[in-house]
């Protein structure tokens, strides 16, 4: 498998975290978020980006970090995975940092079972987790969430 070697590193509370550039499709100051009915915490609700609806995810209660509300500093990523485009919320973007094989640490190596990470960069005496995007969906209330922004958007789900 061919692992990527750019990740983008971006900032949750006082804590930093990774993911591959090449789900990235750009980054975004935060805009004004649409709530919707009956949705997790995970999704406080809904963006219009260029005319089409997006799902904006925070991900901050699955990683134990205290939720704020949207402020204008903040910036949304924009995710483009093989089964959804979507916008991550975080507090602020720190680099693009370029690695080596031996600056990856897997995460079974780290702890078998280990789903929401793929895995650990060392940085300088720092430990930055990598998150796999697509595994904070495989919750069944984040399905549930994709079906009623689908509904509310007029969608339909592939």
């Amino acid at each position: 498998m061919n692992k990527p070697d750019r990740y983008l590193t971006f900032r949750l509370d006082e804590r930093i975290f990774a993911i591959p550039v090449t789900v990235i499709e750009r980054i975004i100051h935060a805009v004004e978020i649409t709530s919707l009915p009956d949705t997790s915490d995970l999704i406080p609700g809904v963006i219009n980006m260029e005319g089409e609806t997006l799902c904006v995810i925070d991900i901050r209660s699955s990683l134990n970090i205290p939720k704020h509300a949207v402020r204008s500093s903040d910036r949304f990523i924009i995710i483009n995975t093989e089964r959804r485009r979507f916008a991550l919320i975080t507090d602020s973007i720190e680099d693009i940092l370029k690695t080596e094989d031996e600056d990856i640490v897997q995460s079974e190596m780290i702890w078998d079972g280990l789903k929401r990470i793929t895995g650990t960069i060392r940085l300088d005496g720092n430990i930055i987790p990598i998150l796999s995007i697509e595994q904070f969906f495989s919750q069944q209330c984040a399905e549930k969430d994709c079906e009623i922004v689908h509904q509310f958007s007029g969608e339909s789900e592939a």
